[in-house]
């Protein structure tokens, strides 16, 4: 991911997500939320939103929804 980023030579920001070791259903079910989220561990999730989101792995993908909902859809997922 970080390769990617650095690639496409644009200011990006890395974002660090801890999520909750007991939290299955965010990810399971395909939510759009941060419920498995470790929010006082992790990275703030704040805007201004970013144009393009780049990540890996079925437990950021809610996260990533989430981020693109709070950007009213114009934020681009790279997953």
């Amino acid at each position: 991911m970080l390769a990617l980023a650095e690639a496409l030579g644009w200011p990006f920001q890395v974002k660090n997500i801890q999520h909750r070791k007991t939290a299955l259903r965010s990810h399971l079910f395909r939510g759009s939320d941060l419920s498995g989220v470790d929010i006082q561990r992790s990275s703030p999730l704040t805007g201004p939103w970013p144009d393009i989101v780049i990540s890996a792995g079925m437990r950021n993908e809610p996260v990533c929804r989430w981020i693109k909902q709070q950007s009213g859809g114009k934020t681009l997922i790279v997953h």
